[in-house]
């Protein structure tokens, strides 16, 4: 897995499970915050497992790159 060769490598990893960390939380999608991902990160991954989720994806993508582009 390549979080387990990052790590072995002697880098930080931080994984966020959006879904799994509110699964019984319902908001309106606007309402979202991005506070999870360290400011200091080199490398951010996201991952889109359904094509039908690809448009929620893409707007949580654009902010994240901005803030931590600048």
């Amino acid at each position: 897995m390549k979080l387990t060769l990052a790590r072995r490598l002697g880098h930080e990893v931080h994984v966020v499970d959006g879904v799994g960390a509110a699964v019984k939380s319902i908001r309106p999608w606007r309402q979202r915050k991005k506070r999870r991902i360290p400011r200091d990160s080199d490398v951010i991954g996201i991952s889109c497992m359904f094509t039908h989720a690809w448009p929620m994806v893409r707007e949580l993508m654009l902010p994240v790159a901005s803030e931590i582009v600048g």
